[in-house]
């Protein structure tokens, strides 16, 4: 493989961006087909659906291509970048950002590798017949799975307070953006996947283990944020933004979308599997208030990338400071969790509250705009991949299809 002198651990957010993109796509898919006795469609729930023909047959079999496709760019960016840093580590450049400001870039590591959980378990479920007939026998090994992951990320996160703490060596000046909320954001997919088994599982001590080890890491997500929206804005506000780093404007973006689902998982889960007779709530404050804030910091971050002429440098055919660093990839998060939200904020707080028509024309407007979202975001992504990642990704592909 071709060693990218300009690979940088957020280059994982390409993958994670793949990832997360094949889950906005499962949403049609989970909120308009009907899976019984399960939390989210399954092979066979598709395969019902698509044998009434028409617009429905359409709508799976094109959907499920789309997200086959999104999640094996996942896994071939997810080998891509892991062969990047083993090179990058051996030649040393990895040590030189240790104890910097870029040190927690490394948490994109088990950040992505949290999503490719997901992936497994979104592949397995729509394209695997007669998973979910085993599927109990397959959390325990996601609760671990998500274990080593949080270990992990700690491991990196711990390692960074501890350097930078005994050196002295974050630079204030430098720190021009929100990069430093990555942890949060880590810690937060961590959390959300082991909500997952919160909420399908039925193995009462494994859902008990899986819910303290969800609420433990939104805990430190939260702490983080906290700590570091403080930090980050008065560093902002007295060194001004760093021109390559606005997409960190939108960092919390994603960070509320995963944080969010984590407690309706919880919720569900508790209401479900630990105390059946507990009536669940409807969610229509909680997920009104997740979607305004989304909405708000998006507003906000769209203005100051504006003033400062992000987007311009961004789409321009020639290579410069903005679409040539990999922070342009923290972009694709965003995207991705504004469209996740947008529909559980419309199926779960509004539909299913009556104060909307699941398909009626007020339904399909408010869906437009989150569709070219979406759409966007995923044309961004393999933009910037072609733009980054071109020449060490193509000849790595071409390698592994010789080897085949």
């Amino acid at each position: 493989m071709k060693k990218l002198d300009s690979w940088s651990p957020l280059h994982f957010l390409g993958a994670l961006g793949a990832g997360g993109m094949s889950v906005a796509f499962l949403m049609p898919l989970m909120f308009w087909i009907p899976h019984p006795n399960r939390s989210m469609p399954a092979l066979e729930d598709l395969i019902a659906h698509a044998a009434k023909g028409g617009i429905g047959e359409v709508l799976v079999y094109s959907i499920s291509a789309i997200i086959a496709f999104l999640l094996i760019t996942h896994f071939r960016l997810m080998y891509f970048n892991f062969k990047q840093y083993q090179m990058a580590k051996a030649d040393g450049r990895i040590d030189k950002i240790l104890g910097t400001n870029a040190h927690t870039q490394l948490l994109a590591m088990p950040l992505a590798s949290a999503m490719s959980i997901n992936g497994f378990f979104i592949a397995g479920s729509l394209f695997i017949p007669g998973l979910w007939d085993v599927a109990e026998y397959l959390f325990p090994i996601a609760v671990l799975g998500f274990s080593v992951l949080g270990y992990w990320a700690l491991k990196l996160y711990f390692g960074f307070i501890a350097e930078v703490f005994h050196k002295k060596s974050f630079k204030k000046e430098m720190n021009g953006s929100l990069a430093q909320m990555l942890p949060a954001f880590a810690f937060g997919m961590i959390a959300v996947g082991f909500a997952a088994t919160v909420v399908f599982s039925h193995n009462v001590p494994l859902v008990t283990f899986a819910m303290a080890a969800s609420i433990f890491f939104l805990v430190a997500t939260t702490l983080i944020v906290l700590l570091k929206m403080v930090i980050g804005f008065n560093d902002l506000f007295e060194h001004g933004a760093t021109p390559m780093a606005l997409p960190t404007l939108w960092v919390m973006i994603p960070i509320i979308t995963v944080s969010g689902i984590a407690v309706l998982r919880l919720d569900h889960g508790l209401t479900h599997t630990l105390l059946e007779n507990v009536k669940a709530g409807n969610h229509l404050v909680f997920l009104t208030t997740m979607f305004a804030l989304q909405v708000f910091i998006a507003l906000m971050g769209y203005a100051v990338m504006r003033r400062m002429g992000y987007f311009k440098q961004l789409v321009a055919d020639e290579k410069n400071e903005i679409n040539g660093s990999p922070v342009a990839f923290a972009l694709i998060c965003p995207g991705v969790a504004i469209t996740v939200m947008s529909y559980f904020f419309m199926n779960i707080a509004l539909v299913k509250n009556g104060l909307l028509v699941k398909f009626s024309v007020s339904y399909f407007a408010m869906l437009t705009p989150v569709t070219i979202i979406q759409l966007l975001t995923v044309w961004l992504m393999f933009r910037l991949v072609k733009q980054q990642l071109k020449g060490g990704f193509k000849q790595d592909v071409n390698a592994a299809a010789k080897a085949a």
